[in-house]
């Protein structure tokens, strides 16, 4: 048991499970559009196993910042240009890939949300600012963010947010300007 009073196990469990599925669950079925609209032709298999990856490193970049969304929302732009120079169609086609990839690289910050069952289940009260403090959120975090829910609507609902518009931002930039007509 750490600080908290939860075991560290069950909520390593439950993430990994509900990470898989989301990575699995969500990737399965974007690799297809991603693999008709590339203009270099490459199987759907293949984009499945890059959607892992991205998956994967999401992962890492999420853990790695903390829990908030400081390499993620880098990602982001990354995967915008990744996007944008992959796929040669209209803007359109390009703005609706974006949301889709922007939404599935933000899918491990959402998986956050997992925790919050079982430290309801745990009897935390998840409107106060003091079980958010123990709980390990600092004290200069404004309420209602420094709650239980505050925080972890917070983290997740921004991730969402930030990298969707980021990534289709940066991929419809990308594209525009390759469109142009060279001087």
């Amino acid at each position: 048991m750490d600080r908290t009073g939860l075991d560290e196990m069950p909520v390593v469990i439950v993430l990994v499970v509900v990470n898989a599925c989301l990575a699995v669950g969500f990737g399965w079925p974007l690799a297809k559009p991603l693999a008709q609209a590339a203009h270099r032709p490459r199987s759907v298999g293949w984009w499945r196993v890059l959607l892992l990856g991205i998956y994967l490193l999401e992962c890492a970049a999420f853990s790695a910042s903390m829990g908030t969304n400081v390499f993620g929302v880098f990602l982001a732009a990354v995967w915008g240009l990744l996007l944008g120079h992959v796929v040669r169609s209209s803007s359109a086609g390009v703005a609706g890939l974006g949301l889709k990839v922007g939404l599935y690289s933000s899918l491990p910050a959402i998986s956050f949300l997992s925790i919050l069952p079982m430290l309801m289940a745990g009897h935390w009260p998840i409107l106060s600012s003091e079980a958010g403090r123990r709980f390990g959120i600092p004290a200069f975090v404004p309420w209602p963010a420094s709650t239980l829910l505050g925080f972890f609507l917070a983290v997740s609902l921004s991730a969402l947010i930030l990298k969707t518009c980021l990534t289709v931002g940066v991929a419809l930039l990308w594209v525009s300007r390759s469109k142009r007509p060279s001087p």
